[in-house]
């Protein structure tokens, strides 16, 4: 989704013209959305880590 988000703020651009507002905004909103989705999900995978890391040591 984040590929589909740069591509289609490159492509006006590759094609000589520049990104209207609205096109500006829905890709910041997209490109925004998938950061905090990916933020989330490597954080969550982090603290199952840590979580499993201190279970084994209680045993």
């Amino acid at each position: 989704m984040l590929v589909a988000a740069l591509l289609w703020f490159a492509a006006p651009i590759a094609v000589g013209r520049s990104l209207k507002p609205w096109e500006l905004l829905v890709v910041a909103l997209i490109s925004l959305a998938v950061l905090e989705w990916w933020r989330g999900r490597r954080l969550r995978q982090e603290r199952e880590a840590v979580e499993s890391m201190r279970d084994s040591a209680l045993w």
